[in-house]
């Protein structure tokens, strides 16, 4: 089992398991001891979520799409210097629908041994080329939504102070969401609250994260939430954006796991070097321009995801920015 980032064991299913996050993706020449221990652990809460999800699906599904509920990026927070500009996680998504879609955004400080200092959250609409500020929090206990907040399951409710949240009702549009703190290993995680019967849905995201020290490892996680027999057509992507702007030697690495909660386990769904090489490259070609790789180098694949838990762990050979993307397909 690899070493590092192969778990985002939480994506907003609870922030008591963001920390734990922290703990185990650090390397160990027993990394998978501390794998099956970290993930036996879990706190009620995101066990009695995980029941709810299939856990243990078969490679493939065929029966009607379920939806993405969540996503998750974990990566350096920090503000200020000559890197203003990429030193901050960014989380992009689009809204499809017709009715306004309610939404938890989410950061806090996930280093060890506790995080404890403050986090930021900003939220634009974007219109065009223009980003509209819609809303920003620091120390979730000051936003007008605090209370509604506190009344949302405990695995949703920040366990600090300094941590940063925020209900938002949202039309159907494009969003991002920007997170900085004071050099620290943060995460930044945004959660549906809607059920099934709100015909909006989360159908794109993504998530941006500036890669310097070695390891150069960036984590997406996300849920695909529906019945056993559902499941989600998506197409992954990881491109490399140098601060040097060295396109020739690009070459991110994306790895895809699938999260097994109730047995505590997590496995390799399916992995990518250059994008071309993949059994899916004809289905990566079919889709529009702007959702085609840049490069050559870029990692890119199609694949139908069961409900579940997902992460995908972005490996850099260079120092820049990591951009990584999830796009559900019609």
């Amino acid at each position: 089992m690899r070493k590092h980032f192969i778990l985002l064991l939480l994506f907003g299913m609870s922030w008591n398991i963001a920390l734990l996050h922290a703990a185990c993706t650090h390397t160990s020449p027993d990394s998978e001891h501390i794998l099956n221990s970290c993930l036996s652990t879990f706190n009620e809460n995101s066990q009695e979520r995980a029941n709810t999800l299939n856990t243990h699906p078969p490679r493939r599904a065929t029966s009607m799409p379920a939806r993405l509920s969540n996503i998750s990026v974990r990566c350096p927070f920090g503000r200020g210097g000559e890197r203003y500009d990429y030193n901050q996680a960014v989380a992009g998504f689009v809204i499809s629908g017709t009715q306004p879609k309610k939404l938890l955004i989410r950061a806090q400080d996930s280093s060890l041994p506790d995080g404890v200092q403050r986090a930021c959250v900003t939220l634009y609409t974007i219109d065009g080329s223009l980003a509209h500020h819609t809303d920003s929090n620091c120390f979730w206990k000051n936003h007008a939504s605090h209370l509604e907040i506190q009344n949302l399951s405990s695995h949703l409710i920040p366990p600090h102070d300094a941590d940063a949240a925020m209900i938002v009702d949202l039309n159907p549009g494009v969003y991002t969401v920007e997170a900085y703190g004071n050099d620290f290993i943060g995460m930044l995680a945004i959660d549906d609250l809607d059920d099934a019967s709100v015909d909006s849905r989360l159908v794109n995201m993504s998530g941006r994260c500036l890669l310097e020290d070695s390891p150069r490892h960036a984590v997406i996680g996300w849920v695909v939430e529906g019945t056993s027999q559902q499941s989600l057509s998506l197409l992954v992507r990881a491109t490399y954006t140098s601060v040097t702007q060295q396109a020739s030697i690009f070459d991110p690495r994306l790895d895809l796991y699938h999260l097994d909660l109730s047995r505590a386990q997590a496995t390799v769904w399916d992995s990518v070097d250059n994008w071309g090489d993949h059994d899916s490259k004809a289905c990566v070609l079919a889709r529009p321009v702007s959702q085609q790789p840049a490069s050559v180098r870029d990692a890119a694949f199609c694949t139908m995801l069961p409900s579940g838990v997902y992460t995908g762990e972005v490996n850099a050979n260079i120092s820049g920015v990591a951009n990584m993307s999830v796009d559900v397909l019609p």
